[in-house]
């Protein structure tokens, strides 16, 4: 009862002081908010398991050859094969392949993404059907019929919800394939823009001729009850060898010269990848606006303190004890906090549905971030946690005031009140510092963002418009036939008003969504040794010869193949460098895998920085889409994506392109609108959104902290208003008046700049797996920020001090 006959008394006092309460509640809401919103991604992302049963057991299996420069890769056929048959320590072993494929009949052809698995995956996700069946054993062998699963999303938009599906066929690739089940809504592997699923069948017998070098899938495994993640790598990496008295392609001297080994990774962390750190930097970053916050508060608390020292007083001279106090100095603090986590909550709602609208690429298990149980209780446990602390502030301050004093009105001199002002220049040095090491982190990433825009890719990415493509296989089984299509409809882009030239390619550059590149070993034609095998993984691209033209990226030597003239492989400046070591490498042959027909060099392009912006460019093999006689799992250019260079707006071109399209086919749909510069920038949006969420912190506790310099000199202004009249009476200049209050102000700024410093000094380098080209001790940031910051503080001091300085002497006087 007596609870809540103060809180009441409280919420009174609160009304009379609407001031007060709204700075406290809005400054703690706009901290909390930014704290939930980061947690909330935090939690959801790095911390809960992923959203399958026993998803703890999951793990991928991959596979890395130090000796071959090879880091990671992933799975072959045959190493599955091989595991699945003799680990002794996975329960369940799946391999699984994305891909897109062309949905047509009932309504408009679309291209969807696609994931080809065998059927042990779906169980051992626990995934459910709404309808039908989930893929059975039958439906991974051999010679069995393709059945496809629908999405949720997929099954609502295209097929009206109808649970009759099942049972019934769809037209892919102008196939009639089965339809067997239908997932729930909220089942998603790998991510949810996956719309269909096939069954994969391994067949043992493709398997055995070219096991070893065909690393193109990935592998996930379910762990046996109690076994670990080193368990299982020291299990598979026992097996390897064995790989040579398996497989045709292997032998003991290969496995020897590779160095072969199994990577084991808990499936949580494939999944989220490397962006643990960015996450976890910017959890601390929040936290460090709410500390700021949380001082900003204590300084007008402190201020409201000694306002009501005089109340408290009186309560102590009536014989208020301990509890009394405390019970006193909870009933406005906790009132507040609570205000402030519930307008906190709102705005980190908001925060959160901003983030999942905007789908920021490369951050993942996006869908799965929101306002949960988790993110009540964090926002409530802070809420309390700072209610308590300023309640805690409040009760040591009244029990050590000076009672006498407070109730004789006390004495406003410069002495007055030196232990709230010794608490708040603290608080202000603890702000400035705060304050300073956002400021230098969110430097530290502006500098990588900006060096990274002047990284040069290899090719010129305004006014491309990329747009991707995917043949029927049924209408196109063979690489000429694909070849054709391309070719033609590069010319017909190409002649269309306003369009400069066209090129398609298997694989744009710094694209996010990839396949995996294939591990296959590469021969050329040496003068003095023959046919000579580089052991390493080098990539390749299949082109038309439009692209180079298109993206300009540069003939270095050699001529560009032609339909009609001239026809060869095309490498880039690294591979040159890695194969012929300054020797002229035109019209030298190489081949792929020691199995395919030998390829002339026609000539030699440009590197291009394929995976990322930050990383060197790869060597790269270009295939013309004209030669033929390649490998057809590898080298049939069903899906590729036209790029076309124009000088009107993408949006007045695609209605051409869409038509130029159908002419040609019209069973074959356009998908990924993009422009170049579009995918530029999704390649750096790890990077953008770091540095984004930095920079809101660093505001926002540059903001606070220069709020908190201007109401701790206000304040102290106020304080010795009687003094600054003596002394504008005894003949002080305004200057000398100015610059008195701004010392006041100088020193708790000057001391947070110290350590703000030093606080920097030791955090940076926890940033420096984001950094590019800049040092986590970078000059310019830890320059130019503290002068920048000082710079803010000395404006915050000057308005009241500005206002000291215009004080009349008698009115000072009368106003102590």
């Amino acid at each position: 009862m007596k609870v809540l006959t103060e809180t009441g008394f409280a919420l009174r006092r609160l009304s009379k002081s609407p001031g007060f309460a709204l700075a406290v509640v809005l400054t703690l809401a706009l901290a909390l908010g930014i704290n939930i919103a980061i947690f909330s991604l935090v939690n959801s992302v790095l911390v809960q398991p992923l959203p399958y049963p026993e998803s703890q057991r999951l793990v991928a299996l991959r596979h890395a050859a130090p000796k071959a420069e090879i880091d990671e890769t992933i799975q072959s056929d045959g190493t599955y094969l091989h595991y699945r048959r003799n680990s002794r320590l996975l329960q369940a072993i799946a391999l699984y392949q994305t891909a897109n494929v062309n949905l047509s009949g009932m309504s408009a052809p679309e291209q969807v993404r696609t994931l080809m698995t065998t059927p042990s995956l779906l169980s051992m996700l626990g995934a459910k059907p709404l309808h039908g069946r989930l893929f059975n054993e039958q439906d991974g062998v051999p010679g069995s019929p393709t059945v496809a699963l629908l999405s949720h999303e997929l099954w609502s938009r295209r097929y009206g919800a109808d649970p009759e599906i099942v049972g019934r066929t769809i037209e892919m690739n102008l196939k009639q394939v089965e339809v067997v089940g239908v997932f729930p809504a909220g089942f998603h592997f790998p991510d949810p823009q996956t719309r269909l699923w096939l069954n994969l069948r391994v067949d043992p017998a493709e398997a055995q001729l070219a096991a070893f070098w065909g690393f193109y899938r990935r592998g996930i495994g379910l762990l046996k009850p109690g076994a670990t993640i080193e368990q299982c790598r020291k299990d598979l990496q026992q097996l390897i060898p064995k790989l040579a008295e398996a497989y045709n392609d292997a032998n003991a001297e290969l496995l020897d010269e590779i160095d072969l080994r199994a990577k084991v990774v808990p499936m949580k962390d494939a999944v989220v990848g490397d962006t643990g750190p960015a996450l976890w930097i910017l959890l601390g970053s929040s936290a460090f606006v709410l500390i700021v916050a949380c001082t900003n508060i204590a300084s007008i608390f402190l201020v409201r303190l000694e306002e009501q020292s005089r109340e408290a007083s009186v309560r102590r001279a009536l014989g208020a004890g301990r509890r009394d106090l405390l019970r006193y100095s909870l009933s406005e603090s906790l009132p507040l906090a609570i205000l402030g986590g519930l307008l906190g909550l709102f705005i980190a709602l908001g925060g959160v549905r901003f983030l999942v609208s905007a789908d920021p690429e490369g951050l993942p298990r996006l869908h799965e971030v929101g306002i949960g149980m988790h993110e009540l209780a964090f926002a409530a446990g802070s809420s309390l946690l700072v209610g308590l602390l300023l309640g805690a502030l409040s009760y040591l301050r009244h029990l050590r005031s000076d009672a006498y004093w407070s109730l004789a009105g006390g004495v406003r001199t410069v002495t007055a009140g030196a232990r709230g002002g010794s608490m708040r220049n603290a608080l202000v040095a603890v702000q400035v510092a705060v304050a300073l090491t956002l400021l230098i982190g969110s430097a530290l990433m502006v500098r990588t963002y900006m060096r990274l825009q002047r990284v040069e890719p290899g090719f010129q990415a305004v006014d491309v418009l990329t747009v991707q493509i995917g043949l029927p296989f049924q209408n196109y089984e063979t690489h000429a036939l694909s070849a054709r299509f391309f070719h033609q409809l590069g010319q017909d882009l190409s002649s269309l008003p306003g369009v400069l030239s066209a090129g398609a390619v298997d694989r744009l550059p710094l694209d996010a969504f990839v396949y995996e590149d294939i591990l296959e070993p590469l021969e050329w034609e040496d003068d003095r040794r023959g046919a000579v095998a580089l052991q390493e993984r080098i990539p390749f691209r299949m082109t038309t010869p439009g692209y180079f033209r298109t993206m300009k990226i540069p003939l270095v030597k050699g001529q560009l193949p032609a339909w009609d003239g001239p026809r060869g492989v095309l490498i880039n400046s690294a591979l040159e460098k890695r194969l012929f070591a300054g020797e002229n490498p035109l019209g030298r042959r190489v081949r792929r895998g020691g199995r395919e027909p030998w390829l002339t060099i026609l000539g030699v392009v440009g590197d291009v920085r394929s995976e990322s912006l930050t990383e060197d460019p790869q060597m790269m093999l270009y295939l013309p889409v004209f030669e033929q006689e390649l490998d057809p799992r590898f080298a049939n250019p069903g899906v590729m994506s036209m790029a076309i260079r124009s000088e009107i707006p993408p949006s007045a071109l695609m209605a051409s392109i869409r038509r130029t399209v159908r002419d040609l086919d019209s069973k074959v749909p356009l998908s990924s609108v993009r422009t170049m510069e579009q995918v530029v920038s999704v390649s750096t949006a790890r990077t953008s959104l770091t540095m984004l969420l930095l920079i809101v912190s660093a505001s926002t506790a540059l903001l606070l902290g220069a709020l908190g310099v201007y109401a701790m000199i206000s304040y102290a202004v106020s304080r010795r208003t009687q003094e600054i009249g003596v002394r504008i009476a005894l003949g002080a200049r305004t200057r000398d008046v100015s610059l008195l209050v701004l010392q006041k102000g100088a020193v708790p700024v000057a001391v947070g700049l110290i350590a703000g410093l030093l606080a920097a000094t030791a955090l940076m380098r926890f940033l420096e797996s984001l950094l590019f080209e800049v040092q986590p001790l970078d000059p310019w940031a830890f320059g130019s920020m503290p002068i920048f910051l000082l710079t803010v503080s000395l404006l915050a001091a000057y308005l009241p001090a500005r206002r000291a300085s215009s004080l009349e002497a008698t009115s000072a006087l009368r106003g102590g």
